[in-house]
């Protein structure tokens, strides 16, 4: 994330608001979260805003306080070096107290507490969730916000949640958003959950009451293909795989060379076009090895083979630029769960 900051909290006598910038900044030095530059430009490098004669001033440690220019100089080198990409897909929180801002006590939360995925199985799930994050983080025109995504979950700063089953996932969360996580949900939680879809023109009618929880209580149409995605307004970040569930996004001639991949599915796969596959139904026929195919994501680095995979149904998102640009499935899904680092 990316942060800013209101210029009344550096003045505040709020002690919570004091103490939450300065562990903002111990943040910043590591790398963790990014300071916006011109923010920081205007907060550090201007004369009528001596930062030495600020309250923050009062709550930083010793050490803080003997090398903050070298401190600051370092963090906005560092801030200097945020890409437009990060820009575009990284979420900025501005700090303060007016109602479009984020309270202090809400960004203590934030910058506390770890990002939560939700997902039905935590083991082959993460697994295929993990696995895209290193295919895409080693791209070179990714790597600096995909990067961070590999960065978070082999810190824990990012925690996946199996919940069990399609109809646990609104329990959960819900456990979690008016909980821990109250007010921060937005912020700090998503939810990525199989389709079982049969086909592309509908969605399976078991994950209606989720989405219905999800759409914040509202009704709406199940024929209607707008709701099967995540709008701004809703509860919190979600994503429905647009194919029946995670085996589906194996290319096809790497699946077929599974050797326990049973015989009945061999033949019914390797006729298939790629819109076919998207939904066939493994049923019974990965109960065995359900485990070593998600591994699979994680042992290959098969970015492009995944692209390919995906080709027939790209999304279009607005780049950096400000243009509109087709990607793949699994792009838009990182381009997600960064807003929750």
């Amino acid at each position: 994330m990316i942060y800013k900051f209101n210029r009344e909290v550096f003045s505040s006598t709020d002690s919570e608001a004091q103490f939450v910038i300065a562990k903002l900044i111990g943040y910043f030095i590591d790398g963790r979260f990014l300071w916006d530059l011109a923010n920081l430009t205007e907060v550090y490098d201007n004369d009528e805003f001596p930062f030495e004669e600020t309250e923050t001033f009062n709550y930083l440690s010793d050490p803080l306080k003997a090398n903050l220019g070298d401190i600051l100089d370092g963090i906005l080198q560092l801030s200097s070096y945020i890409t437009q990409p990060q820009l575009h897909y990284f979420r900025t929180i501005s700090v303060g107290f007016a109602e479009a801002e984020v309270k202090p006590s809400d960004v203590l939360r934030i910058i506390e507490q770890p990002s939560m995925i939700f997902l039905e199985n935590l083991t082959n799930d993460w697994n295929f969730i993990r696995g895209v994050i290193d295919n895409y983080a080693k791209h070179k025109l990714q790597r600096s916000v995909f990067g961070k995504l590999k960065d978070a979950y082999e810190s824990y700063r990012i925690i996946p949640i199996g919940v069990g089953g399609g109809g646990e996932f609104a329990k959960y969360i819900k456990t979690f958003y008016d909980g821990f996580y109250r007010g921060i949900g937005r912020q700090k939680v998503i939810a990525v959950f199989d389709s079982d879809r049969e086909n592309h023109t509908a969605i399976n009618d078991k994950w209606y009451n989720l989405l219905k929880y999800l759409k914040n209580g509202r009704d709406f149409e199940l024929t209607n293909s707008d709701e099967w995605h995540f709008n701004e307004s809703d509860l919190i970040l979600w994503h429905m795989l647009y194919k029946r569930e995670q085996e589906n996004y194996i290319p096809k001639d790497m699946l077929l060379a599974f050797e326990s991949l049973p015989n009945e599915a061999r033949q019914e796969i390797e006729n298939m076009t790629p819109e076919e596959f998207d939904f066939f139904n493994f049923g019974g026929y990965l109960d065995s090895f359900k485990n070593e195919t998600s591994k699979f994501f994680l042992e290959i680095p098969i970015r492009e083979a995944l692209e390919e995979r995906c080709a027939h149904h790209k999304i279009s998102v607005e780049t950096p630029t400000g243009i509109l640009e087709d990607v793949s499935e699994l792009n838009k899904i990182l381009q997600m769960i960064v807003k929750i680092l």
